[in-house]
């Protein structure tokens, strides 16, 4: 079955994209972090960024050639003045389906993404960075150790899903796990009416299901603020091909390369108004971005920020004992979920920083206060060593 990729792409009304190209249109700095790689060499990672200001943002960014698209993610840069009660929010962090391969085995068009798309709005109509990375994964064979396989023929072992919810004031979505496959990343994007729509992502995760491996499904959901502006929400997901029970020393799931094993931590933090100044531990390319954004840079005492930070994954007791090393792990998906006891909070970043290790997710209220709670989530992939070690 052909999907009406047109129809999709119309509905979410992406008008004016901000595409990080060669011209950079509107783009006011990016750049490329990497290569990365796993504890075997052979999952390779980049993390391509880009940045733009204003009132209203869409960026879209996309990965290197021979790349495929593992995750993304983005964050909201905002002025220290605006920062309470005001600034900007995410609307939209998401997989940019545009294209589609034909799967001869199955009769089916399988879409897929070769860029990251995020959003950013505001209900006081406040200035605002909105800096956007797209995560792009090469994978190396086995043999001849150390070439490529193409990215046509790893999206034969992916798969990129969408579901769209109904229309309300907070609606929300879970896309399900594809059987045969492991869901790894994921995004949520509110569908912009017109280019009017004032409702905000709350949610972009991945959730638990029993007796599925990894992630049962990744749920997107938000809510409008202030003023009624109902919308759909629609979540994505990007899955691998399940090991099947299938040992690296065979063929593995993926010929020539092996089997994925998948790591998901999680923590949830509970916002305290009126708390200690939080430290966000983010990369920041961009020298015309506010002292507030820096790396390692102090927040304003102020109540309306709520931080989640991961620590190294390499500082984790995945050791070897036998060599006595650490084991890395890629990050490919961070996912959040913001918790609010009455007006509302809502997501501000879901970031990969840190040189692919630190995972960051923040929320925030606006105009109302609200505390509540906020749940982040980061996913890390590896090859499995086929020896019981990782």
């Amino acid at each position: 079955m052909k999907i009406n990729l047109v129809a999709l792409l119309g509905m979410l009304a992406l008008v004016s994209v901000v595409r990080a190209d060669s011209a950079n249109n509107g783009i006011v700095a990016s750049g490329v972090m990497g290569p990365y790689y796993d504890a075997s060499g052979q999952i390779e990672t980049r993390i391509y960024w880009a940045a733009t200001n204003g009132t209203k943002n869409e960026v879209v960014v996309d990965v290197g050639q021979g790349e495929v698209v593992i995750g993304g993610g983005a964050f909201v840069g905002n002025d220290p003045a605006y920062e309470l009660g005001s600034g900007g929010l995410l609307t939209a962090s998401y997989p940019y389906i545009d294209d589609e391969w034909y799967d001869a085995k199955t009769g089916n068009y399988e879409p897929y993404a070769r860029s990251w798309c995020a959003r950013s709005n505001s209900n006081t109509g406040a200035t605002h960075d909105l800096f956007v990375q797209v995560i792009g994964m090469k994978l190396k064979k086995n043999s001849p150790y150390g070439s490529y396989m193409g990215s046509a023929e790893l999206l034969k072992y992916m798969r990129y899903r969408y579901e769209i919810s109904s229309y309300t004031a907070h609606p929300s979505v879970t896309v399900a796990s594809t059987p045969g496959f492991t869901m790894v990343s994921g995004g949520g994007c509110v569908v912009d009416f017109n280019g009017t729509t004032l409702n905000y992502l709350t949610e972009s995760v991945g959730v638990f299901s029993t007796g599925v491996y990894g992630l049962g499904g990744w749920r997107a959901s938000s809510k409008d603020h202030g003023v009624s502006s109902p919308s759909c929400v629609v979540a994505y997901s990007i899955s691998l091909v399940d090991n099947n029970g299938l040992d690296m020393l065979g063929s593995g799931a993926i010929p020539a390369f092996g089997n994925f094993n998948v790591l998901i931590r999680d923590v949830t933090k509970n916002t305290v108004l009126h708390a200690a100044p939080n430290v966000i531990p983010v990369m920041n390319p961009l020298s015309v971005a506010t002292a507030a954004n820096n790396a390692g840079a102090v927040r304003p005492n102020l109540p309306d920020y709520n931080v989640i930070q991961y620590t190294n994954v390499t500082n984790l007791p995945y050791v070897d004992t036998m060599f006595g090393k650490s084991i890395t792990w890629s990050l490919v998906s961070v996912g959040g979920r913001s918790m609010y006891n009455s007006y509302g909070r809502m997501l501000t970043a879901l970031w990969v920083g840190d040189g692919n290790h630190n995972a960051v997710v923040r929320d925030k209220d606006q105009t109302y206060p609200d505390g509540g709670a906020l749940y982040g989530q980061a996913v890390y992939i590896i090859k499995d060593s086929g020896e019981g070690l990782w």
